[in-house]
């Protein structure tokens, strides 16, 4: 069972440089925050691209598809923990 967070983690998280995604979104995309280009990075499929904003709509923040996530220190792998508003 996944660990339940609430959204404004998942914002902490994003703004700590974690991986953050939604389980509607297409495989593999997530958003992570970076601070050596005080800029947001969109990563997916090919090249990562950076983005100045997000745009969150108000319908996000009562998701609950919601992930944070950590990366591996190993690995190249992330483990995600699933939200819940």
């Amino acid at each position: 069972f996944p660990v339940t967070i609430k959204f404004a983690e998942v914002i902490e998280s994003l703004m700590r440089g974690k991986p953050v995604t939604r389980a509607s979104w297409e495989h593999e995309v997530y958003v992570r925050y970076s601070e050596l280009y005080d800029a947001f990075v969109m990563h997916g499929d090919g090249d990562p691209k950076t983005i100045q904003g997000i745009t969150l709509y108000p319908e996000w923040m009562f998701a609950d598809d919601w992930m944070a996530g950590e990366f591996h220190p190993y690995k190249d792998e992330i483990f995600w923990t699933q939200t819940k508003s």
